[in-house]
């Protein structure tokens, strides 16, 4: 389905389910882990598809994503107004990134063909913690406990897709996997008041993005 090696603009919308492993790294070389609930996000990708000779491309995606989970909640706390409120603890995370990842494309048509990629990405990551009332999300708790992060990753990512014409463009549905550590920072809460030690988050991403292509 190639077309004589042109180059395309594309644009996408993207899913993710986010596997999270974190763990504390304690004094002494040991470790603290254990897996935390799946984070999904959404977000959309934009960028320039380069075709080789063959069946050889490479697309690089400039992406962003957003996604938020609910992690605990406390139950009839007192609030500065006097009010009791359940509480949720949420974690939300905000990342952009450069992904480039090189195609391997194979047809199974003349207006389709599917598609092997590998690649891998720098990412700016911001990933904060929120504590809302129940039931009224909008409205945020002030609390000095609540910790933050910003940093950059990097990512490993594999996939494979589908891709077809649609008139004078091409339709791509693609799944994607990524290996990656979007949250690290060191902290003192909890179990660790008095030393600072690091908190990672690695994630295991699987997403599944729907992309347009265009020549212009």
């Amino acid at each position: 389905m190639a077309e004589g090696g042109k180059d395309l603009w594309f644009a996408g919308l993207r899913l993710s389910n986010n596997q999270r492993f974190c763990s504390y790294e304690l004094s002494g070389g040991k470790e603290q882990k254990y897996q935390k609930a799946n984070l999904y996000s959404y977000g959309a990708s934009l960028g320039r598809q380069f075709s080789f000779l063959g069946n050889l491309r490479l697309r690089v995606p400039f992406q962003i994503e957003y996604g938020s989970v609910i992690e605990d909640t406390a139950d009839a706390v007192p609030l500065d107004d006097n009010s009791v409120e359940q509480l949720y603890l949420s974690v939300a995370l905000f990342h952009l990134g450069i992904v480039p990842e090189l195609q391997v494309s194979l047809p199974v048509s003349s207006d389709a063909e599917i598609f092997f990629s590998a690649g891998g990405g720098v990412h700016y990551v911001r990933a904060r913690e929120e504590e809302t009332i129940a039931g009224n999300s909008s409205v945020k708790i002030n609390d000095p406990y609540l910790e933050s992060s910003r940093n950059f990753s990097v990512s490993a990512d594999a996939g494979a897709g589908f891709e077809m014409k649609v008139k004078d463009k091409r339709l791509s549905i693609q799944y994607g996997f990524r290996f990656w550590v979007p949250v690290n920072y060191k902290t003192r809460r909890d179990l660790f008041p008095y030393k600072e030690i690091s908190y990672k988050e690695m994630f295991f991403t699987h997403s599944l993005q729907v992309i347009l292509l265009v020549s212009r």
